[in-house]
């Protein structure tokens, strides 16, 4: 990666941690927003509270597509995003086909092949939309889709 991208993904990472966590205006919104325009589905924001493994969900897909957005300016801490699994996995009455994770934080090789299995062994697709550190971040990829 040349020095010019590499200064630019740092000013997108350092405006998305400037970014409240939760809501339309925040981190979730955003992620909602963006996976809006890039599947050309409509997505909402989950309220507050009991969330069962979700920040928000396709509007049209009947609960198929769910997505959990954390803004993380150090590691990811595995056992948040495992506990998110658990929640989606048992709130699943098989209608959960994807769920996409994104995240401001690289995730390592290991977590994200935990996080994909567990999702699997629920007949849940994982996307993961991670900020690695060592290529273009898929997260900031799928913004630059939204542009």
């Amino acid at each position: 990666m040349n020095d010019q991208t590499a200064q630019h993904l740092a000013a997108l990472r350092s405006a998305l941690l400037s970014l409240e966590p939760t809501g339309n205006e925040g981190f979730e919104g955003l992620m909602a927003s963006t996976l809006a325009t890039v599947c050309n589905q409509p997505f909402r924001l989950a309220s507050s509270g009991s969330q069962r493994g979700r920040d928000g969900d396709n509007a049209f897909d009947d609960g198929g597509t769910y997505f959990e957005a954390k803004r993380y300016q150090d590691e990811v801490p595995k056992g948040e995003i495992a506990a998110k699994l658990m929640s989606l996995a048992t709130d699943n009455k098989g209608q959960v086909n994807t769920w996409f994770l994104g995240v401001t934080s690289e995730v390592s090789a290991q977590n994200a092949e935990l996080y994909k299995n567990a999702a699997a062994s629920n007949g849940i697709g994982l996307v993961l939309l991670d900020w690695s550190g060592s290529s273009l971040p898929a997260l900031a990829t799928l913004l630059g889709m939204a542009a």
